[in-house]
C-alpha cells in the first residue's frame, strides 16, 4: 500500500494438521506499510479413510475460514 498508510487489522497467523496434510498462514509486517503472507502446506496424496473424514473436514473447514478473513488498512 502507499507510504502513508498503514496496516491496522491483520490476521491471527495460524498452522492446521491432519495425519500428513499440514498448512500453515503467517502474517508479517516488516513496514507499517507492508505485508508480507507466507502459507506453507504439505498435502501429501494419502487416501482419506471414511472414518476420518469429520476430522479431515474440520481440518479444511479451518483452512478455508482462515483464508476468508479480511486485512484492513487506512
Amino acid at each position: 500500500i502507499k507510504e502513508e498508510e498503514s496496516f491496522v487489522e491483520i490476521p491471527e497467523s495460524k498452522s492446521f494438521k491432519f495425519k500428513n496434510h499440514e498448512y500453515s498462514i503467517n502474517y508479517e509486517t516488516p513496514k507499517p506499510n507492508k505485508l508480507v503472507v507466507t502459507i506453507d502446506c504439505t498435502t501429501p496424496f494419502d487416501n482419506i479413510n471414511p472414518e476420518d473424514y469429520p476430522a479431515y473436514k474440520t481440518y479444511v473447514k479451518g483452512i478455508l475460514d482462515a483464508e476468508l478473513e479480511y486485512i484492513g488498512f487506512k
